[in-house]
């Protein structure tokens, strides 16, 4: 019985000494960068290196966009709850005007303080607003020049063929 699993056990094996075995290049195995099917006269390997180099910009570049979009809704949301805390607010000082002692000039000084408080929070907001306002173009202008460099490559790059022997030279530097 127990020949019976080593025998099972090494057939498993097998096929993962097979695999491991694989990572060297086979001339002539073509592969794609975007996954979909060949298209187009095979890369030379300047133009594959050329191709993996956008590759890796537009990655870095992506992560960039990502930081720069998670800021971007940070302050949206900082804007959203000021927005809210203001209009809260608003509605206090509203029911408060009511209850002022009109007779007494340190109510109204004290009401009086309370709304240019207000007002200077209204007016941080408004800047934040205009701040964030005036980084949207550029980041808008940011993101559509990289979609741009992202269709060059999806049309230079994405499904032309290549050798795989090409692209383990270029791994090892050469």
């Amino acid at each position: 019985m127990t020949t019976k699993y080593l025998l099972l056990a090494a057939a498993l094996t097998l096929p993962l000494a097979a695999s491991a075995a694989d990572p060297a290049p086979r001339k002539g195995n073509t592969l794609t960068l975007g996954g979909g099917k060949p298209t187009g006269k095979l890369l030379t390997r300047d133009q594959l290196r050329q191709c993996l180099a956008k590759q890796k910009a537009l990655k870095e570049q992506d992560a960039e966009t990502a930081q720069a979009q998670a800021a971007l809704d940070a302050d949206k949301a900082e804007i959203a709850r000021a927005d809210a805390e203001l209009e809260s607010e608003a509605a206090a000082l509203q029911a408060e005007r009511a209850t002022v002692d009109t007779t007494k000039e340190e109510a109204i000084a004290a009401f009086n303080a309370k709304l240019a408080q207000r007002a200077e929070r209204e007016r941080a907001r408004d800047q934040r607003v205009a701040d964030y306002n005036t980084r949207l173009p550029a980041f808008n202008a940011r993101v559509q020049a990289g979609n741009q460099v992202r269709q060059g490559w999806q049309a230079d790059c994405a499904d032309r063929a290549y050798d795989e022997a090409d692209y383990f030279a270029i791994q090892r530097g050469k």
